[in-house]
């Protein structure tokens, strides 16, 4: 007498495989075709990259969550598009170059994934010049070179990190560049769930009172309604040195005490009050040797 029919169970979605933390590269699994971003049937033989497949009966279509990943890492993409001015191909290879960070970015991803934490990365970058000479020393080949591609830099692309939280981890990202995006997309829209996480782009210019405050209200939201923050702060760097005339003195010392401000400490503007917020949205902040990082007042967190 034969037993009961046993049906064979259905193969793994891939997709779990994804917020592997060991799993390298921002978008596993994804490949630009045409100026968009297309899943590697190759990659997922579960449903070739279509996000359906039939039961091993053809009785029941099966789904899983690779239309919504997509359509929020497509989001994601444009917006880096349309803030390059240059289509998505010619800026994303830059923006996800090796990145000697991007394990700790994405290690930190995957915890927040399991809900073991609520804190996100802040880190402070050098000034443009020094940035470059950092990336030629670590290359070890010159600016240009077609050589094998290299880790060349200490911190990810604040772009790598929202884009493999969408993909690699189905987060909704809310992603802010203070000195670029409207009033009225500063703050999630509230007719939609909260977002996952908060990806700041090259902070700076907080001697700005106009930008301190729309940083201030950004990191009282995450605050609030605990949303970890991904922070990306651009120092101006040093300031050029005066250059007084006789018919124009005074003109060239409020130049340099102009200059001078604003190559002051990204966060030595802000109060201690958003200080200690930030530090309960991310995880401290990192700065690179040349850099120094930002002292807060005697008694803030910062300083405890």
């Amino acid at each position: 007498m034969r037993g009961p029919k046993v049906q064979p169970t259905l193969q793994e979605c891939l997709l779990s495989s994804l917020a592997h933390p060991r799993l390298g590269g921002a978008l596993p699994g994804l490949a630009l075709v045409e100026g968009r971003l297309e899943p590697r049937p190759t990659h997922f033989s579960c449903c070739g990259g279509r996000g359906l497949r039939l039961s091993p009966d053809a009785a029941t279509t099966y789904s899983c969550k690779m239309g919504e990943r997509l359509h929020e890492t497509r989001r994601i993409a444009q917006l880096l598009a349309t803030s390059s001015g240059t289509e998505l191909a010619a800026v994303l290879p830059a923006e996800m170059r090796l990145s000697l960070g991007l394990p700790q970015a994405l290690e930190s991803l995957h915890l927040i994934a399991k809900s073991a934490s609520k804190r996100g990365l802040a880190w402070i970058e050098s000034p443009p010049a020094q940035a470059a000479d950092s990336s030629n020393m670590h290359s070890g080949a010159p600016s240009g070179s077609a050589s094998r591609p290299q880790a060349t830099s200490a911190h990810p692309s604040i772009w790598s990190i929202a884009l493999a939280a969408a993909w690699r981890f189905g987060f909704k990202v809310h992603f802010v560049q203070l000195q670029g995006s409207p009033s009225a997309d500063l703050l999630p829209s509230q007719d939609r769930a909260a977002p996952d996480l908060i990806c700041i782009a090259r902070a700076s210019s907080f001697w700005d009172p106009h930008t301190a405050e729309r940083f201030e209200t950004l990191i009282n939201y995450a605050y609030g309604a605990l949303i970890p923050v991904f922070l990306q702060i651009q120092v101006v760097g040093k300031p050029p040195a005066p250059r007084v005339k006789a018919y124009g003195k005074i003109e060239a010392l409020v130049a340099q005490r102009l200059a001078t401000a604003r190559a002051k400490d990204p966060l030595a503007w802000l109060g201690p009050a958003c200080l200690g917020k930030l530090l309960t949205v991310t995880s401290g902040l990192s700065a690179p040797p040349n850099v120094a990082q930002p002292t807060a007042a005697p008694n803030s967190p910062l300083n405890t």
